[in-house]
């Protein structure tokens, strides 16, 4: 399990350099690490189905009680606003 390769991710992609085979990713919480990677070293994410591997399904963390006693939630992005 040592040399297995391991992934982060998912990351937004930014810029694109088709000359140069080269993808430009978002790293927020990464500013030590050059954003630009060749197109070799990315892989398209894909999310598990649940059905296939119900093992490996994460539990969510649970709220944050503020002082007020009302529960609060972090808000990652809005995936629709319909």
């Amino acid at each position: 399990m040592k040399f297995m390769p391991c992934y982060d991710g998912p990351y937004t992609i930014i810029d694109i350099n088709k000359d140069h085979s080269t993808i430009t990713l978002d790293l927020p919480n990464s500013p030590n690490i050059f954003p630009i990677f060749h197109t070799s070293e990315i892989l398209l994410y894909t999310e598990s189905d649940m059905s296939l591997f119900p093992l490996r399904h994460l539990e969510e963390p649970p709220p944050i009680i503020a002082n007020n006693r009302h529960k609060e939630y972090l808000i990652d992005k809005i995936l629709d606003t319909h």
